[in-house]
């Protein structure tokens, strides 16, 4: 009996442990942007900083698939991946479609909330406090302006949408 009693202590010991590192898990969802605090905050810059968060909680998502890729929307922009966390779970890498990575220090992981820090320049690092997306975050929102790509083939008259609507400037190439 006790050779029973001791297996059955290693198998509950070792799916405790197994759990307690596995972040990933909590990390399968997605998420909007909640705060966005800098380690040496700039008054001059807090108020532009709280506004670009409020924009981003309706307009930027990121979704952390099981399969081991992201999506992630900002604004009207798209963006995919892979992500990994590290087996200690402190830290998640990111590379992007370009195959650039970024290395993000977990603060927090759990399934109400997401929060890594990251450098900031030489001395200041930012912490991101990410929270599950719903689509409530997106109501009485205004839509972000649709780029508008005109192609030789569909040039004529604007579409009952485009009527009154005048085309953003192109911006210099090379920027």
């Amino acid at each position: 009996m006790s050779k029973i009693n001791s297996f059955v202590l290693v198998l509950i010991i070792a799916i405790s442990l197994s759990s307690c590192t596995d972040k990933s898990k909590a990390l399968l969802n997605t998420w909007r942007v909640e705060s966005v605090k800098p380690t040496k905050p700039n008054p001059q810059m807090e108020a532009y900083i709280n506004a670009q968060v409020e924009v981003m909680k309706g307009y930027e998502r990121i979704t952390y698939n099981a399969d081991g890729t992201f999506n992630e929307v900002q604004g009207t922009r798209a963006l995919k991946g892979s992500w990994d966390v590290a087996k200690d779970g402190k830290v998640i890498y990111s590379t992007d479609e370009s195959g650039r990575t970024a290395k993000y220090n977990v603060v927090e992981l759990t399934k109400d909330k997401f929060s890594y820090s990251m450098a900031n320049g030489p001395t200041d690092t930012i912490t991101f406090t990410w929270v599950p997306f719903s689509a409530k975050d997106t109501l009485n929102r205004k839509p972000l302006p649709q780029p508008q790509m005109q192609h030789q083939s569909q040039q004529g008259a604007p579409s009952e949408q485009q009527q009154g609507e005048t085309a953003p400037a192109e911006a210099p190439a090379g920027k």
